[in-house]
């Protein structure tokens, strides 16, 4: 078996929502519909000199040694299922997550941090988002027509460090993008950190309203049978950070583990200080790290 060390950007592109094509439109026309988004995608990749690495269900996993294919094929790959009239057709979308790093190459597979952080930031990623790190972005000479936005500090699960997240803004013309990222600064509002399931998510004023809920277009993604599509959201009101419930079974939020919850049903709340949220469950009846279940810490 054939071992190799080599830096590599990794790629992965999952389909969004496709269990919902099998519920809807039966297991050979969602198979044809997901076997055709997996091929324009590979295609993608293929046009731009990556390598497709292996399929998961309905998500692919590429790689590149190219570092400016690696950014054209990742900012086409929403395009190409969104342009697709027969993926158009029943709303198909997809969300990617890209690092670049060095990688153990063992026979046709790749291994290493590069592989976990691509990997956690498909999971970040809502539907038709493109997210990738900082340290990635700067791999770029400065003068590349891409453009960037910049959301924070992020930790995601199996590493250490905090990473720099950032948005590769792939439907801005490119002909005036550039490859710049602002530096990332709290406004006078503060930050709210959510943790959920191992995850930090850190939001700031840019990234309001923030959506939590089971539909794949929220901005946090809860996939639990409590959870309404858009469960609540998070704004600012009264200068400071604000709980809306939009949901069919409430909200619950604590901010001390011995309090009992308030709940919330189309109402809201402030969030100061520590807290759990609990998206259509009480956080005192389930585990610390429940499906439906949001710690939350403001910072001013």
């Amino acid at each position: 078996m054939s071992r190799s060390h080599a830096v590599r950007g990794i790629v992965f592109a999952d389909i969004v929502g496709s269990t919902r094509l099998f519920e809807e439109h039966g297991n050979a026309e969602a198979h044809r519909l997901v076997s055709l988004a997996i091929e324009l995608l590979t295609q993608v990749t293929t046009d731009h000199s990556g390598t497709l690495i292996k399929t998961i269900g309905d998500e692919v996993m590429v790689s590149f040694e190219d570092g400016p294919g690696l950014f054209e094929a990742v900012s086409r790959m929403p395009s190409v299922i969104i342009d697709d009239p027969d993926l158009a057709a029943v709303g198909m979308k997809v969300k990617v997550g890209f690092h670049t790093g060095e990688v153990v190459t063992k026979d046709d597979d790749v291994f290493g941090d590069a592989v976990n952080v691509a990997a956690r930031l498909t999971g970040l990623a809502k539907a038709s988002q493109v997210l990738t790190t900082r340290d990635t972005v700067n791999t770029l000479p400065q003068d590349a027509p891409f453009a960037f936005r910049d959301l924070g500090p992020a930790r995601v699960r199996g590493r250490r460090e905090v990473i720099d997240l950032v948005e590769l803004l792939w439907q801005t013309d490119s002909g005036v993008a550039t490859a710049q990222v602002k530096a990332h600064r709290p406004t006078g509002h503060g930050w709210l950190t959510l943790e959920y399931q191992r995850s930090h998510v850190k939001i700031d004023e840019s990234r309001l309203p923030f959506v939590m809920g089971r539909g794949d277009e929220s901005d946090l993604v809860v996939r639990h049978e409590a959870v309404s599509r858009e469960h609540a959201r998070i704004r600012l009101g009264n200068d400071r950070f604000v709980l809306i419930d939009c949901s069919t079974n409430g909200t619950y939020v604590s901010r001390d583990p011995s309090e009992e919850p308030v709940r919330i049903h189309r109402e809201h709340v402030p969030l100061s200080g520590r807290g759990v949220i609990g998206l259509g469950v009480d956080p005192r009846e389930v585990t610390d790290h429940h499906e439906a279940v949001i710690r939350f810490a403001f910072t001013r």
